[in-house]
């Protein structure tokens, strides 16, 4: 039956739960109220409706009334969970004397270990000091935010907060001397370099590990709900339970259909369609940190080809699971282990890593690059911070005009390397230069997460191997990029049965590596490539001018071309 006075909600006629009581004593205020307003946010009231109905109930029915600060207090607890039924609604408002939102029972000795264990309680489901980044994740509502969202924020606001609620319960004190006492002891948290060592002495309280979080990968916490990845999409309500940190670009909308989305890839790569489902699918499996493909892709292609746009597109759909790394992160270079590595630090949760804008002869690290899509472990260490050691679940994406430069042919045998070819150039006259704008659009976005999602569905059930275009455009890649191969064809001959000292080989190329602007590889490299191209390496006699000497480098069936003491012109070869 509808209440007269307006306070009890009239939509939801069959909801079992809490009765807001006629007549609220002193002591009972804090927790009457919010548990009020708990049960306004479960029936999808709006933020404002739940504060005026909460302080029309706390002037009609509360003696005194709370202050109107208290109030808001109240209210902002209560809607800071989501809206609708929530699980643990009716074990939060059985109407017992849980008082862990709406009011505190001070404890018997008022100090800094008892209150930080106190914080602890109140606060742990959206709180959380993880030790490896030394900062505290909050729980915003919709994900964990950690000290570059604005965690650590977050938490000082919690304890000013809990400071407010020690007052409040220390002046509602019903022993007149207590209250004194009460008073006294929690005034001096007002300070805030108190409010500070306070939060401080929560770590241990309140302290967890980074591991913790994300452990799900088949759940994608969108804008307005969390998805859960399968053969049959499923949502459910944000929850701190799931312990996310990310949240992706957009909302979920099951009906946003991708017809425009679908034209664009057709012209993208229009002769070459085939790239559309397989790139479709790969995103898909980005999308849940599925590396088990063991490749990386590098989208090639000019100007006004729709690479940038496609790129972009996606990384916006992505949201906090993407991430942008800079080029000279995947650069070649002498870095030392003990350095930190904000850049590999950043790799960790993220399921999408665009590296753009490569330099022209960019020699890229092959070890790092083997270690990420092999789902090897890495130890990052952020400025300030603990190492932290992870497997990475990203797909790397390597937008670029130019393709860099490969050390190591291994990459290629292995079939890492997927070209994305974007090799069709829109005209001036056919370029939509508000296209990409739009594309951001949040109901263009739901319906790419659409598209990918169906990627993922399809690759985990089918999947399609990799377009014939793209290997055959990785394969013209490796025979550009056979740097051992263009030094024997420069400067080597075969010659069956004959046996050359590996050292000179060696020096040779070092020689035209550096002349050609190539970064030499080292000797014991360059005799394994090649051994792995054929060539037989021992250890024994070679000639030289002037008779023979024992080599712990001898290569069969190749020798120097021009100049030095095995020059097949000059000389017998040694033959065994």
């Amino acid at each position: 039956m509808e209440s007269t006075t307006g306070l009890e909600p009239t939509h939801s006629p069959n909801y079992q739960g809490y009765k807001l009581p006629e007549r609220i004593s002193e002591g009972e205020r804090n927790r009457q109220l919010y548990s009020y307003a708990s049960k306004l946010q479960a029936q999808e009231y709006s933020d404002d409706d739940i504060e005026r109905m909460v302080k029309q109930a706390n002037g009609e029915r509360c003696n005194p009334p709370v202050t109107e600060c208290e109030v808001a207090r109240i209210v902002r607890n209560a809607t800071s969970h989501p809206k609708g039924r929530d699980p643990e609604y009716e074990k939060r408002n059985e109407g017992s004397s849980d008082t862990k939102q709406a009011g505190l029972e001070l404890p018997k000795s008022i100090n800094d270990r008892s209150l930080s264990r106190l914080f602890g309680e109140r606060y742990r489901d959206r709180l959380r000091w993880v030790k490896e980044t030394r900062c505290w994740y909050c729980y915003d509502g919709t994900r964990w935010a950690d000290g570059t969202s604005g965690g650590n924020e977050l938490a000082e606001g919690m304890m000013k907060e809990f400071v407010g609620d020690l007052c409040i319960a220390a002046a509602t004190c019903s022993d007149p001397d207590q209250r004194v006492v009460n008073m006294k002891a929690v005034a001096k948290y007002n300070d805030s370099t108190k409010r500070r060592n306070l939060l401080r002495d929560s770590h241990n309280e309140l302290s967890t590990s980074i591991k913790e979080f994300d452990t799900d990968l088949k759940l994608i916490n969108c804008r307005n709900v969390t998805v859960e990845l399968g053969a049959v999409i499923k949502t459910h309500p944000h929850t701190p339970k799931d312990m996310l940190t990310k949240v992706a670009g957009c909302d979920y909308d099951k009906d946003a259909g991708h017809g425009q989305w679908d034209k664009f890839l057709s012209e993208t790569f229009k002769g070459r369609e085939k790239v559309i489902p397989f790139f479709q699918e790969r995103m898909g499996l980005a999308l849940a940190g599925d590396t088990s493909r063991d490749c990386f892709y590098l989208a090639i292609g000019q100007t006004r080809t729709g690479k940038s746009t496609t790129v972009n597109t996606i990384k916006n759909v992505f949201g906090e699971y993407k991430t942008t790394a800079d080029a000279a992160t995947f650069t070649e270079s002498s870095r030392r282990a003990q350095n930190a590595s904000p850049d590999y630090a950043c790799l960790r949760g993220a399921r999408l890593v665009d590296v753009p804008e490569l330099a022209e002869g960019m020699i890229l690290d092959i070890a790092l690059v083997k270690r990420i899509t092999g789902g090897d472990e890495l130890t990052a260490r952020a400025l300030r911070q603990d190492p932290i050691t992870f497997t990475p679940i990203c797909t790397l994406i390597m937008p670029t005009n130019f393709k860099p430069r490969m050390k190591d042919e291994t990459l290629f045998t292995s079939k890492r390397v997927v070209i994305l070819p974007f090799y069709n150039t829109r005209g001036e006259n056919e370029q939509d230069y508000g296209l990409e704008q739009r594309m951001c659009e949040p109901k263009f976005a739901s319906s790419v997460l659409n598209w990918i999602i169906e990627g993922y569905q399809r690759a985990v059930t089918i999947g399609s191997k990799v377009p014939d275009i793209c290997e055959e455009l990785a394969n013209d890649y490796s025979r550009d990029e056979d740097i051992i191969g263009a030094f024997i064809e420069d400067e080597c001959t075969e010659v069956d049965g004959i046996m050359t000292d590996g050292s000179m080989i060696y020096s040779r190329y070092r020689a035209w590596s550096i002349d050609n602007g190539y970064q030499p590889a080292s000797a014991n490299n360059f005799y394994k490539r090649l051994v792995r191209r054929g060539y037989r390496r021992s250890s024994g006699r070679v000639e030289t001018g002037s008779g023979t000497k024992s080599v712990r480098n001898r290569i069969h069936g190749l020798t120097l071309r021009y100049g030095g003491c095995d020059d097949v012109r000059d000389k017998p070869a040694f033959r065994s």
